[in-house]
Parts: C-alpha cells; structure tokens; sequence
C-alpha cells in the first residue's frame, strides 16, 4: 500500500510524501477497502467524520478510479458526509 501512496505522492508533489505510520493509519479508517489484483492496485477509505479517500495506481485501468470514487461517494452520503 505505501507503493501506491507513494506513487500518488510523486504524480502530485514530485516526492514520497507519507509514511508508513500515515498509510497504517488510513488503513484504519471506520470503512477501508483494498483494491488487489495480483498486487495493492488502489485504496479507498471513510472515516466517521466524513473524510474520504481514494488511491489508484496510476497505470491501472482508469475505471478503478472511478468506481473507488463512486464507492467513497456513495459511502460518504451514507454517513451524512
């Protein structure tokens, strides 16, 4: 998982920004979903406060952005975010 965020980081501030203890703790978020195919491809998470997340490898199928976004989204109204 800190593969992904860090490939996150680099696209958007040119270097690895979280660490380890960052990543562990968006991992347990109050809703927290992995996205996998032979390796982490994507992440996705809500917290009970309403903040929402999403990670995807950048080089993976553009539909997982999408369908992790439309996840958060739906799971953040749920929970009156």
């Amino acid at each position: 998982m800190l593969v992904a965020f860090n490939a996150l980081d680099v696209a958007e501030f040119g270097q690895p920004v979280m660490d380890l203890d960052e990543v562990t703790s968006a991992l347990q978020a109050d809703l927290a979903w992995v996205a996998v195919d032979g390796e982490v491809v994507g992440f996705a998470s809500v917290s009970a406060k309403g903040e929402c997340e999403t990670v995807a490898d950048p080089s993976y199928d553009p539909a997982l952005r999408e369908a992790l976004l439309d996840l958060v989204i739906g799971e953040g109204r749920a929970l009156g975010a």
